[in-house]
């Protein structure tokens, strides 16, 4: 993306600053978001937001350049937030303390497992 719009790859900075600020905005909006809209609705506005940042990187423009990460980060942490919450709810009460955590590190560890490269381990062979 930043060579097509012809900056140095020292502007790759400018689009995560952009990100991160639309990720603490909407860090702040994750209390009443869902109280206010539903929680379905919240998460399906996150849903939508990145599915457009998504669709806009391929644009070789600057303004729809930083705009994309801005929705990016403005829609991932609706989907997220919502997803951990609905794991800590659902549970019993009497179950809660065993359920939610393997349900809630198989949310959030998914898309890492995913970037691992084909036969990596995170354990070392033993001698």
């Amino acid at each position: 993306m930043i060579d097509r719009l012809g900056h140095s790859p020292a502007y790759a900075g400018v689009p995560y600053a952009v990100q991160g600020a639309g990720s603490v905005t909407v860090g702040l909006l994750t209390g009443p978001g869902p109280r206010l809209l539903g929680a379905r609705r919240f998460a399906a506005a996150g849903t939508a937001l990145t599915g457009l940042a998504v669709i806009a990187r391929a644009a070789a423009s600057d303004p729809v350049a930083l705009a994309s990460p801005s929705a990016s980060g403005l829609g991932l942490p609706c989907v997220l937030t919502t997803a951990l919450t609905a794991v800590q709810r659902e549970p019993p009460d009497a179950l809660l303390g065993r359920v939610r955590p393997p349900r809630a590190h198989r949310t959030s560890s998914a898309p890492r497992r995913a970037c691992w490269p084909p036969g990596g381990s995170r354990r070392r062979a033993q001698p």
